[in-house]
């Protein structure tokens, strides 16, 4: 059986259920939920109250009426990768950091060759690396940081990160 709370700060107004449903407590009707797709695929819905309107995560809604405010800096995670699942079974409070760790864990967000910013291949990777400065490398043996960068058409930091090891992790 869904179970309704009050939306914290909209009490008498709305209430929020732990299915992730919102409803209007005057008509007793359940809100359309609003989607960006392409921006942030996040259910929203917008509260109104004294003529003034808010767009509200449903996320957010469910997590605060049924778990309690946020610590400070915390943000919204949903433990099965899905946005769009808002059961507070699948909600929880975690740092910025946490929610940007599960979502490589679970191979949410893409990386390497399918993220939308990547400017070189994983074959440019390993050349890079073999042929780039390293503890493993002796210098003199290695072709330098702007060479490199002037060969791929990236940055001499964009090369540095790659040998480091601060991007393209996942070959390491």
């Amino acid at each position: 059986m869904e179970i309704w709370r009050e939306v914290i700060g909209y009490e008498g107004w709305y209430e929020v259920s732990d299915q992730g449903h919102v409803r209007n407590l005057r008509t007793k009707k359940v809100l359309a939920a609003n989607a960006s797709a392409h921006k942030r695929p996040y259910y929203s819905v917008t509260l109104i109250r004294h003529g003034h309107h808010r767009k509200a995560s449903i996320h957010r809604l469910v997590l605060a009426a049924f778990v309690g405010p946020p610590p400070d800096g915390y943000v919204t995670n949903h433990e099965n990768g899905d946005k769009r699942d808002n059961r507070v079974e699948n909600l929880e409070w975690v740092t910025q950091r946490r929610n940007v760790e599960h979502a490589y864990e679970h191979r949410l967000r893409p990386v390497g060759e399918a993220h939308h910013k990547a400017k070189l291949t994983e074959k440019q990777v390993r050349e890079i690396r073999a042929s780039g400065w390293t503890p493993q490398n002796h210098p003199r043996k290695a072709v330098s940081s702007p060479k490199l960068a002037r060969k791929y058409g990236v940055s001499h930091p964009t090369i540095q990160a790659v040998l480091r090891g601060t991007t393209w992790r996942h070959l390491l």
